[in-house]
């Protein structure tokens, strides 16, 4: 695996967990993050979707697949941005924040080690 790719297979890791975590304890994971109440089964359909794109990060990480790669670098970047939106329009708290900025960094991770393989 290249740089990039163990980047986006080991983010796969973290998505999963989110994922898993939404699934199995919705209120608990988002009571300790401080996250508005939602209801257990939209909770769950949203910890669902965090698997499949777990999924999808580690298998295109472990298989070398940049086109996936890459647009990964741009939706991790777009999920920062969206969170950061939502917390400045008060749609969010401020504890959400702290989801975005590890997509953010992942995205960062991806990109400068994409960036090395290019060369």
């Amino acid at each position: 695996m290249t740089n990039a790719a163990k980047s986006v297979f080991y983010f796969g890791f973290y998505v999963l967990l989110i994922g898993v975590l939404l699934l199995a304890i919705p209120q608990t994971f988002l009571s300790i993050l401080k996250l508005p109440d939602i209801p257990e089964g939209w909770a769950r359909i949203i910890g669902m979707l965090a698997i499949i794109i777990g999924v999808y990060d580690t298998v295109s990480g472990r298989n070398n697949l940049m086109p996936a790669i890459k647009a990964s670098v741009y939706l991790r970047f777009f999920f920062f941005a969206g969170v950061l939106l939502l917390i400045i329009s008060e749609q969010m708290p401020k504890e959400a924040l702290p989801l975005g900025i590890i997509d953010a960094a992942g995205a960062l991770w991806t990109l400068i080690a994409s960036r090395r393989v290019n060369r």
